[in-house]
């Protein structure tokens, strides 16, 4: 007979633990809040435990948020619950949008919070999103969150992306864009920058579009400078990423390349077709460059004309496609050489794995092997690759 595993014992175990869990985390409350204040008072204790049993925080939450405001009564803050409830908000997202802005909790619902909540979800905005942006909530509505909102939307168009730039920086709607923003959306359109990749510089790098005028039109010269076409999406690119660089990290980045082959004249070339080399660690940089000389004996130069190839992964992309073409050319399925083309390399996931993988992989059980990562990549046994794409291309695709 086997024994219940619900005994006499084991319960009165659980109930002692219990008991221990509870009593160590009254002791944690007390403990905390005499640190934060060598003489807590009623008001203080009464708050963080209106925080934790009635808006869900964490112990650790509360007493943070306990720091910026200190209730006295319960009575405004029970209607914002019951306000944020009738309006959807889960208990979850009412915990963080509370801990996020523990103030709120004091304000005038009714003037203060509806009208900004009622505008953006007739804007479009869902509960979920908003409960993610309290802090846009604190703004005056008809002063600044209006007008930015309008102004952003004519910009950007398509919510989602509206949302992703503001949730990336929330000064787009808090700020006076007047400053920054918009001289800076003026200097990129007298450069004849297309409006889509304006909208595109500002959902992905919102803080670019932010930065001092005069900085920002700086940059904006010097990528004009180097021949970069404003017309082009690699332009903005180029923005974006020197916007993010100082000098030194310049310059160190350079030196890091020229060490590795290439000449200064190489790296601004890079640059130009692929701006992001410039961000890569110095790391990732000497590791791709060493894979790609020593492994597929593709020159230095090569790897200057097509620097895109130094920001994949070569865990995840380049080593396995690698060991999925090589199992390939020693089958006689694909050209003979044991090297990818570039754009083996380049093409998208889902592409890669209908033509090299599913469609061998019954008559190459290997294939599959090789695409998860099992198998090894040994690299190229032919001669070296002097740069042009012809001669990289030996796969037929």
């Amino acid at each position: 007979m086997g024994h219940d595993s619900t005994s006499p014992t084991t319960t009165t175990k659980t109930t002692h633990l219990l008991l221990l869990l509870h009593h160590r985390h009254l002791c944690f409350l007390h403990k905390t809040s005499q640190q934060l204040d060598p003489n807590p008072n009623r008001s203080s204790s009464f708050t963080v435990s209106y925080l934790i049993n009635s808006c869900g925080l964490s112990p650790q939450s509360a007493l943070s948020a306990s720091q910026k405001i200190n209730l006295k009564t319960t009575e405004n803050a029970d209607s914002l619950l019951t306000f944020l409830k009738s309006y959807g908000f889960t208990k979850t997202q009412i915990a963080e949008f509370i801990s996020k802005r523990p103030a709120f909790l004091a304000s005038d619902i009714e003037n203060t919070i509806k009208p900004k909540l009622d505008y953006f979800l007739a804007a479009g905005f869902s509960v979920s999103q908003l409960a993610d942006l309290p802090m846009i909530l604190m703004s005056s509505l008809d002063n600044r969150l209006k007008p930015n909102f309008e102004l952003l939307a004519s910009i950007i168009g398509d919510p989602h992306k509206l949302f992703m730039a503001i949730r990336r920086s929330i000064w787009l709607l808090t700020n006076n864009l007047d400053t920054n923003f918009l001289p800076n959306v003026r200097t990129l359109q007298s450069y004849g920058v297309p409006p889509r990749y304006i909208a595109k510089l500002l959902v992905l790098y919102p803080r670019v579009m932010m930065q001092a005028s005069e900085q920002f039109a700086a940059t904006v010269r010097s990528i004009k400078k180097l021949g970069i076409d404003p017309n082009m999406g690699l332009f903005v690119r180029g923005v974006s990423v020197m916007s993010g660089i100082n000098l030194s990290t310049w310059e160190r980045k350079v030196d890091v390349y020229k060490s590795l082959g290439w000449s200064e004249k190489e790296v601004i070339s890079a640059f130009t077709k692929g701006p992001f080399c410039m961000l890569l660690s110095e790391e990732k940089i000497r590791r791709g460059m060493d894979f790609y000389v020593k492994k597929l004996q593709w020159m230095p130069s090569f790897l200057a004309a097509n620097p895109v190839l130094l920001c994949l992964s070569l865990e995840k992309r380049v080593i396995p496609r690698c060991s999925v073409m090589n199992v390939l050319a020693s089958k006689g399925l694909v050209g003979l050489s044991t090297n990818p083309s570039l754009k083996t390399l380049m093409i998208s996931e889902k592409n890669f794995l209908d033509k090299y993988v599913i469609k061998y992989q019954d008559q190459v059980p290997e294939v599959r092997q090789a695409y998860n990562r099992n198998l090894g990549f040994v690299g190229r046994q032919s001669t070296v690759v002097q740069g042009s794409l012809s001669a990289v291309s030996s796969f037929a695709t």
